[in-house]
């Protein structure tokens, strides 16, 4: 069994593709990246960074154009891959951008 499979087999809710734009805040210091959302479910997501900034394991994920956050939490990374727990959301959040 892959190592893909098994994280699978670990998750509450299986994931869909998505395409959003988010926010992803580093909790530890408020340092903001912009990324792409492509993978989202009840209780977790898989974004993509522009580039693998060193980031703490908490976080708020912000979708921009939804204007929702979440508290997150960074489960794994893989290059400029990350895979969030979400927690606490969402939120409604002032909009970023209309």
């Amino acid at each position: 069994m892959s190592e893909l499979e098994i994280a699978r087999e670990r998750r509450a809710h299986p994931r869909y593709p998505v395409r959003k734009n988010g926010l992803f805040i580093d909790k530890t210091s408020s340092n903001s990246l912009y990324c792409e959302i492509v993978e989202m479910s009840a209780s977790g997501a898989k974004i993509k960074l522009a580039n693998s900034f060193v980031l703490s394991d908490r976080a708020e994920l912000v979708i921009l154009n939804e204007a929702v956050s979440y508290d997150a939490r960074v489960v794994w990374r893989a290059g400029n891959f990350l895979g969030l727990s979400l927690e606490n959301g969402p939120r409604q959040v002032r909009p970023y951008y209309k």
